[in-house]
């Protein structure tokens, strides 16, 4: 078997320590026949381990999916499911609509700072003193010579911090999919 199977097993199994052992050694065969068959049918081992998402994050959505199967009532049952909704509802209204519009501001702002900085530049070439970017940080102004490469800087920052929030946001609404794909397919 490989390492990375055998890990990401592990993992899975560590977080699935609410459930019965039975229940337990069903959920971890079907992982490994899952990884198995995808592997057997030319997927690499870390294409399925990726698209299986975090070991914990499935093992919270077997969870769920086993408080829903089960018919008794408790109050620790109880109070997870209503973590689990309350997180899933928490993030769709505020930190879902958050990440995705800074992304998109942060990418939009990455060109405008270049652009700023390029006029800037090259108004100075002309003679001219552009005050379409003056560079002030608390105390200090920094000279004009300086502003296009602060603003390629910048720019380069905004644009990364955009890429890294964009691929989060994917990846977050992709396991919440997986999750809720589990939890209706049980009903």
């Amino acid at each position: 078997m490989n390492e990375k199977v055998t890990h990401y097993l592990q993992q899975l199994n560590k977080h699935l320590n609410r459930l019965d052992t039975q229940e337990r050694v069903d959920i971890l065969e079907e992982v490994e026949s899952h990884i198995f068959e995808a592997v057997s049918n030319g997927a690499s081992v870390d294409h399925v381990l990726q698209a299986l998402g975090n070991p914990k994050k499935l093992a919270d959505s077997y969870t769920n999916e086993a408080l829903l199967k089960n018919g008794s009532f408790n109050l620790s049952s109880m109070a997870q499911l209503m973590k689990f909704y309350f997180i899933t509802g928490f993030s769709g209204m505020f930190i879902i609509p958050v990440v995705g519009i800074l992304s998109i501001a942060f990418y939009f702002s990455s060109f405008v700072v270049i652009a700023a900085g390029v006029i800037k530049t090259v108004g100075l070439f002309f003679g001219y003193s552009l005050p379409i970017t003056v560079m002030n940080f608390g105390f200090w102004q920094a000279p004009d010579f300086m502003t296009l490469p602060i603003c390629l800087v910048f720019g380069l920052l905004f644009y990364v911090g955009s890429r890294k929030m964009w691929h989060w946001l994917k990846d977050y609404l992709l396991s919440i999919s997986v999750a809720h794909r589990k939890l209706k397919s049980t009903n």
